[in-house]
């Protein structure tokens, strides 16, 4: 699908394929109107990792948000509410309050050569960011962190590893372009999903 350029050149991509895999009960917290206001941005260091975020990690760790190395996104944990990825941060992410997003791959410190990231994974990824920033009011510059930037103690935590945040950010940008171009929201909500 074309779309607007933005100040980096980037266009968006094609709608991703959108799939749902509700969580185990104990895999998140229903939500209880705490806006979100952060997002954080993660990778799974391993592949099938759908089964482990909604149901069997012990304990419990899930995700609103995992895109599979073939752009499939897997909607685990409803917006609303708190899925279980923070694990300890800076001041202000919390749980709660933060939206969460995993890539799959098995990139991480200990195997720099890891498996990276495909491109129709980045532009889902960056389809479902922006998609956030749009309905949460929400500020890339501001709003967005890498799981590694945030974790504490420093160091805990490295992923996404060896994500690009300047392509990624040109990537949400172009996607925020277009749905702000989009003429109505009945059109609009056929992109902003």
């Amino acid at each position: 699908m074309p779309g607007p350029n933005n100040a980096a050149g980037a266009q968006p991509g094609k709608l991703p394929v959108i799939i749902h895999l509700p969580p185990a009960p104990d895999h998140f917290l229903p939500g209880k109107g705490i806006r979100k206001t952060k997002v954080v941005l993660h990778d799974t260091v391993g592949v099938d990792s759908a089964p482990w975020l909604s149901t069997t990690s012990r304990p419990p760790v899930s995700i609103h948000v995992l895109v599979r190395r073939d752009g499939v996104r897997v909607n685990i944990v409803n917006y609303g509410d708190t899925a279980f990825h923070a694990g300890n941060a800076k001041a202000g992410y919390l749980n709660r309050n933060c939206l969460g997003i995993e890539l799959e791959s098995t990139n991480d410190p200990s195997n720099p050569h890891g498996n990276g990231y495909t491109e129709p994974q980045l532009n889902t990824a960056a389809h479902c960011v922006a998609t956030w920033l749009y309905s949460y009011g929400l500020d890339f510059d501001r709003d967005v962190v890498r799981h590694g930037d945030i974790a504490i103690p420093a160091g805990r935590r490295h992923d996404p590893w060896l994500l690009d945040m300047a392509d990624f950010r040109a990537r949400t940008l172009a996607w925020l372009a277009f749905f702000r171009l989009v003429p109505n929201d009945a059109e609009r909500s056929k992109y902003i999903i």
